[in-house]
């Protein structure tokens, strides 16, 4: 009867062990495991089933008991207890914080009988506390000021901002009453008593404060009512932002705003002055444009009349007369050409062909122009240029324009028996030519006047010819073609003028190789009147091109080529002519490539006539968009002759 009643007191307290909210276990001596309540094996994963008698090894819970001091032998203390904080691995493989209270149980004999141990999961504990320190990080890392105080305005709280602000740490701070920062606090009350009584924040309060120092600081201050569990409040929280230097910026702005408003009436005055002398200068540009264009017509008619008298019978007096005028009018052209050329470039009129211009022909070309000048001042030029095949991207006609200019100012202004000299050089993508000469140099202050048009700089009094438009024209068209032209000079020495471009593709030799294969006609088997005629329009403003497309239709046996340098003239010659395959260039002096081919797609009257665009445009997109638009074909200067040929022949009707 007594046996029974131990077992069921025994049970009861199993019982109870088991409805605890606490993981309960007991190990012996050996580590192995007397007691594992139903707790145990929620928080560790192993059931009691699976962890009674096995050991706190297998579980993998050894860190349960490592420092828990168990005996094998001897006596210990009975009752003796400590506690410890693992984190173990559970049953699944996860891990779990806990915080444990382990104690002895010995017998009467003093040996120890078990070591129980009363664990919980403080996961919660953790995150709680993980919480807090990041919010206190987060409240020492701010550099405004932040400070707790209670209902009788005693600093209970103090961070590192408000140190930085008022000067004080705080062991000074916390404990004194926040008056000693803010007297506006004691002289109203209200401020604080109305975030305790209400409940309701105050933002945005601006005041001033009292530093350690005693200087004085100005804060954007934010009150907010501080509650206990119950909801009750028991203090306030204070954020204060130092805005003393918003404050110091609003009086300065306030001190400039007169200066600012005399500024801006004496900005305006200027604006308007610009305004005055732009529409002046462009008033000046459209009269010399108008009057360029007047003076042409006449001025043409007297050099025409002039050659027709050069045919003439003239004695020696007569001759020499009439050369003075034609040179004089040969100058004037020359002068009303430039300025017009700068009046179109600055008015930005200028349509340019830019394509892969090989150098060493220009070059040579401009040499040969020169060199009778050249002869007549005793200068010595270059007899040839040897540019092997390098190209630059150019408009040739204006890039010839600029080296004769370069060129005729070399020999100009060169000292007697001196010498002209030319270097060519490719770097990086561009292409440099200088053009030195032997002359008497320029001084440093006096090159920027260089490129001021009309400026001659003393020259006027000589008897150099010239009007000081050539290097202000040549530059403005360097830079137009995307390029750059420098001069460097010594006095007594000489100067260099140099213009860089971009480098082109140097394979306009090549073309001029394929051109002088051409020299017989092409046999097909068929003699030219059993071959059926082919009309080829070439609407191209480049002359050097459309010699070389004829030299080509020359040899095509039975082949017209017919040229238009302008897009208007190309539309209604391809109306007209109804040609069998139009060569079209995409940079017209008129009007853009593209509108050409949507007038010719357009058209009904020639909307079949196969297009093909020939161009130097090589970005990325631009054949795929041509072709979108209603070109039959895309080729990329400098042309692949044979393809031309091809293409001629395929127009061919039948």
């Amino acid at each position: 009867m007594l046996a029974n009643a131990a077992d069921q007191a025994i049970r009861f307290q199993s019982l109870l062990l088991d409805a605890a909210g606490q993981a309960i276990f007991a190990v012996d001596e050996h580590e192995k495991i007397l007691f594992w309540n139903r707790q145990a094996g929620v928080l560790f994963g192993w059931p009691a089933s699976h962890a009674i008698g096995r050991s706190m090894t297998d579980l993998n819970l050894a860190k349960m008991v490592v420092g828990a001091g168990i005996a094998s032998q001897g006596a210990v203390d009975e009752g003796e207890t400590w506690s410890f904080e693992r984190v173990v691995s559970r049953l699944d493989g996860t891990t779990v914080p806990v915080f444990a209270t382990s104690t002895r149980i010995a017998g009467d004999d003093g040996v120890l009988v078990a070591v129980i141990t009363v664990a919980n999961d403080i996961t919660e504990r953790r995150q709680v506390d993980e919480r807090t320190r990041r919010l206190s990080a987060i409240v020492e890392s701010s550099s405004d000021a932040i400070v707790g105080m209670d209902l009788d305005r005693i600093i209970t709280s103090w961070n590192s901002g408000a140190e930085a602000i008022f000067g004080y740490d705080a062991t000074e701070a916390v404990g004194q009453s926040v008056t000693m920062l803010a007297p506006s606090f004691a002289q109203d009350p209200e401020l604080t008593d109305l975030a305790t009584r209400n409940g309701l924040s105050i933002s945005s309060l601006e005041t001033s404060c009292r530093t350690k120092s005693g200087s004085t600081v100005h804060l954007s201050l934010s009150l907010s009512p501080i509650f206990d569990e119950d909801g009750n409040a028991i203090g306030v929280s204070g954020i204060g932002r130092d805005i003393s230097d918003r404050i110091e910026l609003a009086r300065l702005a306030e001190v400039r705003t007169l200066e600012l408003a005399e500024a801006e009436h004496a900005a305006a005055v200027e604006i308007a002055r610009r305004e005055e002398a732009d529409r002046a200068n462009r008033a000046k540009s459209e009269f010399l444009s108008r009057m360029s264009h007047e003076l042409r017509t006449p001025l043409n008619a007297v050099l025409g009349f002039s050659q027709i008298l050069d045919m003439s019978d003239l004695d020696d007096s007569q001759r020499r007369n009439l050369t003075h005028i034609r040179t004089a009018g040969e100058h004037l052209l020359a002068l009303i050409n430039e300025v017009l050329d700068i009046t179109r470039i600055e008015a930005g009129a200028v349509r340019l062909s830019l394509e892969p211009v090989r150098l060493e022909e220009v070059l040579t070309g401009a040499l040969d122009l020169i060199r009778p000048q050249a002869a007549r001042h005793g200068i010595t030029v270059p007899e040839q240029v040897d540019g092997g095949d390098v190209s630059v991207i150019a408009d040739r006609q204006r890039l010839m324009q600029v080296m004769l200019n370069l060129l005729s100012n070399a020999v100009k202004y060169n000292r007697p028996g001196g010498r002209v000299d030319i270097a060519c050089e490719s770097s990086g993508g561009t292409t440099s030519v200088a053009v030195i000469d032997t002359g008497v140099g320029i001084a440093e202050a006096d090159v920027g006047r260089l490129f001021i048009p009309f400026e001659r700089l003393g020259a006027e009094g000589s008897d150099i010819e010239g009007t000081g438009v050539g290097l202000p024209l040549s530059r403005l068209m360097t830079e137009q073609m995307g390029g750059a032209l420098v001069v460097h000079s010594t006095v007594g020495v000489g100067s260099t003028f140099t213009v860089e471009f971009p480098s082109g593709t140097p394979a306009t030799a090549a073309d001029a190789d394929r051109a002088a294969d051409l020299s017989e006609p092409v046999d097909d088997g068929d003699s030219d009147d059993e071959t059926k005629p082919v009309t080829v329009l070439a609407i191209e403003d480049n002359v050097a091109n459309i010699g070389l497309l004829e030299t080509v239709t020359r040899f095509c046996g039975n082949a017209t080529l017919v040229s238009a340098i302008q897009g208007r003239l190309g539309l209604q010659l391809a109306a007209q002519e109804h040609p069998d395959l139009i060569l079209l260039d995409l940079d017209l002096p008129d009007m853009a490539g593209e509108a050409v081919l949507g007038f010719l797609r357009t058209d009904p009257v020639t909307a079949q006539i196969p297009v093909v665009v020939c161009s130097a445009d090589t970005s990325p997109g631009q054949s795929e968009k041509l072709l979108a638009l209603g070109a039959a074909a895309y080729l990329t200067k400098p042309i692949d002759l044979t393809i031309v040929l091809e293409l001629i022949q395929a127009a061919r009707p039948g």
